[in-house]
């Protein structure tokens, strides 16, 4: 049976992997790209799914510009709006 505590836990864990997992498409843009916009940080901000995340650093990785990644990012059907 699970107790208040357990899923309390697992929210806690699920929150720290969506951090950090935007925390890295960030530093990947940061890089690449200079300078990341407060615009896109916002936008990352509002992501709670950690697979988008995962597929937006995979994106932020291979993308030729920062222009490219947020064009790739508004044809995300998933939530990059969210």
């Amino acid at each position: 049976m699970r107790t208040l505590a357990d899923e309390y836990r697992e929210e806690g864990i699920q929150q720290g992997t969506v951090a950090t997992a935007r925390e890295y498409v960030l530093e990947v843009i940061a890089a690449r790209f200079g300078e990341v916009p407060d615009s896109l940080r916002q936008r990352l901000q509002r992501i709670d799914d950690p697979g988008l995340l995962r597929t937006l650093l995979r994106t932020a990785a291979a993308a030729e510009s920062l222009e490219a990644f947020r064009r790739a990012m508004e044809k995300d059907p998933s939530g990059s709006r969210k």
